[in-house]
Protein backbone atom coordinates (compact mmCIF):
# COMPACT_ATOMS: atom_id res chain seq x y z
CA UNK A 1 0.00 0.00 0.00
CA UNK A 2 1.43 3.38 -1.44
CA UNK A 3 0.99 6.11 1.22
CA UNK A 4 0.96 10.04 -0.19
CA UNK A 5 1.60 12.85 1.49
CA UNK A 6 0.29 16.03 0.68
CA UNK A 7 1.12 19.93 1.74
CA UNK A 8 -1.13 22.85 1.72
CA UNK A 9 0.60 26.30 2.00
CA UNK A 10 -1.47 29.26 2.77
CA UNK A 11 -1.59 31.44 5.82
CA UNK A 12 -4.69 31.86 8.59
CA UNK A 13 -5.11 35.02 10.14
CA UNK A 14 -4.33 35.53 13.65
CA UNK A 15 -4.45 38.22 16.03
CA UNK A 16 -3.77 38.46 19.90
CA UNK A 17 -7.52 38.04 20.66
CA UNK A 18 -6.92 34.09 19.51
CA UNK A 19 -4.42 33.31 22.14
CA UNK A 20 -6.43 35.11 25.25
CA UNK A 21 -8.26 33.13 27.40
CA UNK A 22 -10.55 34.78 30.69
CA UNK A 23 -9.35 34.01 33.65
CA UNK A 24 -11.72 34.35 37.36
CA UNK A 25 -10.54 36.30 39.75
CA UNK A 26 -11.33 38.75 42.57
CA UNK A 27 -11.58 42.27 42.36
CA UNK A 28 -8.35 42.36 44.92
CA UNK A 29 -6.20 39.75 43.10
CA UNK A 30 -6.93 42.00 40.04
CA UNK A 31 -5.90 44.92 41.75
CA UNK A 32 -2.83 43.09 43.01
CA UNK A 33 -1.89 42.36 39.19
CA UNK A 34 -2.50 46.11 38.39
CA UNK A 35 0.93 47.14 39.39
CA UNK A 36 3.64 44.48 38.33
CA UNK A 37 1.58 44.52 35.17
CA UNK A 38 3.40 48.34 34.31
CA UNK A 39 3.55 48.26 30.97
CA UNK A 40 0.64 50.62 29.75
CA UNK A 41 -1.48 51.40 27.10
CA UNK A 42 -4.60 54.32 26.74
CA UNK A 43 -6.78 55.15 24.29
CA UNK A 44 -10.34 56.78 24.10
CA UNK A 45 -12.55 53.80 22.33
CA UNK A 46 -15.73 55.15 20.75
CA UNK A 47 -18.75 53.44 20.75
CA UNK A 48 -18.47 51.94 24.08
CA UNK A 49 -20.52 54.01 26.35
CA UNK A 50 -22.52 51.40 28.27
CA UNK A 51 -20.32 49.30 31.09
CA UNK A 52 -22.94 46.93 30.58
CA UNK A 53 -22.65 46.35 26.86
CA UNK A 54 -19.06 47.09 26.80
CA UNK A 55 -18.42 44.19 29.04
CA UNK A 56 -20.39 41.67 27.42
CA UNK A 57 -18.74 43.15 24.07
CA UNK A 58 -15.02 42.88 25.19
CA UNK A 59 -15.87 39.65 26.51
CA UNK A 60 -17.65 37.85 23.88
CA UNK A 61 -15.02 39.22 21.01
CA UNK A 62 -11.42 39.45 23.01
CA UNK A 63 -12.00 36.64 25.22
CA UNK A 64 -11.40 38.36 28.46
CA UNK A 65 -13.61 37.99 31.57
CA UNK A 66 -15.22 40.74 33.70
CA UNK A 67 -13.94 41.22 37.44
CA UNK A 68 -16.22 43.87 38.23
CA UNK A 69 -18.48 46.80 36.97
CA UNK A 70 -19.16 49.46 39.00
CA UNK A 71 -20.93 52.08 37.90
CA UNK A 72 -19.19 53.63 34.65
CA UNK A 73 -16.17 51.65 35.40
CA UNK A 74 -15.61 48.07 34.51
CA UNK A 75 -12.58 45.64 34.90
CA UNK A 76 -11.37 42.73 32.47
CA UNK A 77 -8.45 40.49 32.96
CA UNK A 78 -7.47 37.72 30.10
CA UNK A 79 -3.94 35.71 30.02
CA UNK A 80 -2.15 34.91 26.91
CA UNK A 81 -1.97 31.07 26.25
CA UNK A 82 1.18 29.62 26.42
CA UNK A 83 2.67 32.55 28.10
CA UNK A 84 0.76 32.51 30.53
CA UNK A 85 1.29 36.70 31.30
CA UNK A 86 -1.99 38.63 32.05
CA UNK A 87 -3.45 41.18 30.32
CA UNK A 88 -5.65 43.58 32.66
CA UNK A 89 -8.40 45.78 31.18
CA UNK A 90 -9.81 49.19 32.90
CA UNK A 91 -12.66 50.74 31.40
CA UNK A 92 -14.41 54.34 31.88
CA UNK A 93 -17.40 54.76 30.10
CA UNK A 94 -18.21 58.09 29.52
CA UNK A 95 -19.47 60.27 26.51
CA UNK A 96 -19.82 58.66 23.46
CA UNK A 97 -17.30 56.42 24.57
CA UNK A 98 -14.90 54.40 26.73
CA UNK A 99 -11.33 55.54 28.31
CA UNK A 100 -9.62 52.33 28.31
CA UNK A 101 -6.13 51.31 29.93
CA UNK A 102 -4.59 47.99 29.34
CA UNK A 103 -1.99 47.00 31.02
CA UNK A 104 0.42 43.77 30.60
CA UNK A 105 3.80 42.97 31.86
CA UNK A 106 4.61 42.93 28.08
CA UNK A 107 4.80 46.63 26.45
CA UNK A 108 3.65 45.01 22.75
CA UNK A 109 0.84 43.10 24.65
CA UNK A 110 -0.76 45.88 25.99
CA UNK A 111 -0.15 47.49 22.45
CA UNK A 112 -1.48 44.96 20.48
CA UNK A 113 -4.80 44.33 22.32
CA UNK A 114 -5.51 48.06 22.69
CA UNK A 115 -5.23 48.43 18.93
CA UNK A 116 -7.24 45.31 18.55
CA UNK A 117 -10.13 46.79 20.66
CA UNK A 118 -10.09 50.38 18.82
CA UNK A 119 -10.17 48.53 15.08
CA UNK A 120 -13.23 45.94 16.25
CA UNK A 121 -16.14 46.68 13.75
Amino acid sequence: KRQYQRRVHGSIPVDLSDFLRPRQVTIEEFGGKWLPCAMEAKDVVPGLANPALTSTRLEQRFHLKTVQIIGAELCLIGVVVGLQEFILVHAKCEGAGAVLTVRSRLQPLSDSLIRLIKSAP
